[in-house]
């Protein structure tokens, strides 16, 4: 647990982040609550990760998953930075944003491939709909912001051959461009500006443990 919470993004690790610690952005990738968190993230991954690893090779795929983690988890901070997040969802659903940007891009030329493609979407927004439903203290931003790097990412670094390309493919590129730098303008400023001063808000374990330090520093006074 101890492991878990050093690295994880909780209230502490968002201080940390205005301290200059953005490697506490990609930590959580690679921790998880229980081992039933661990086998999911392990089985969805390597569903999705094969087929990606050999269209793009080794290196670009290892840099999409842990950019999509670090985009995913920049979201999850700037939504709401007093939780505790940690697995690997935010990057596995940065594979089903590369996987749509994809399809996107290559719709014009999957030919009859489509109607599968359609119902291999369905079914995977109704897995991932029934898997939100079922997990408590899912870390939905997180996850949505992974699939939105991945999604915008994988259009921005696109190299589609020239005859394979959508007559709107650079204007595509273009916004999905300008998408990127601007949620993470946004995301970086809005972390780097929470109050280290309260860390937990409304959090009563935390306003406990302050009044207890509070009344034994005042009792120690008392006794000086």
């Amino acid at each position: 647990m101890h492991g878990t919470v050093e690295g994880a993004a909780v209230p502490r690790e968002v201080i940390a982040l205005a301290r200059g610690q953005i490697w506490r952005l990609v930590t959580p990738v690679m921790l998880h609550a229980n081992l039933t968190h661990l086998l999911f993230n392990v089985f969805f991954q390597l569903r999705m990760g094969f087929g990606m690893e050999r269209q793009f090779g080794r290196e670009k795929m290892m840099m999409l998953y842990f950019a999509c983690g670090l985009f995913g988890n920049l979201m999850s901070v700037a939504v709401d930075p007093y939780k505790l997040a940690v697995g690997a969802s935010t990057a596995g659903f940065g594979l089903i944003g590369v996987w749509l940007a994809e399809i996107l891009l290559s719709w014009e030329i999957l030919g009859p491939a489509r109607e599968r493609t359609v119902i291999w979407i369905v079914f995977m927004m109704i897995s991932v709909t029934t898997m939100s439903s079922m997990t408590p203290n899912m870390d939905i931003f997180g996850h949505l912001g992974g699939a939105l790097g991945g999604f915008l990412l994988s259009i921005a670094i696109s190299d589609m051959r020239e005859e394979d390309r959508p007559e709107w493919y650079d204007q595509v590129r273009g916004a999905a461009v300008l998408g990127l730098i601007s949620c993470l303008g946004l995301g970086f400023t809005k972390a780097l500006m929470v109050n280290p001063t309260d860390p937990i808000p409304d959090c009563q374990i935390f306003k406990a443990l302050s009044d207890a330090l509070k009344a034994a520093s005042a009792s120690h006074g008392h006794m000086a």
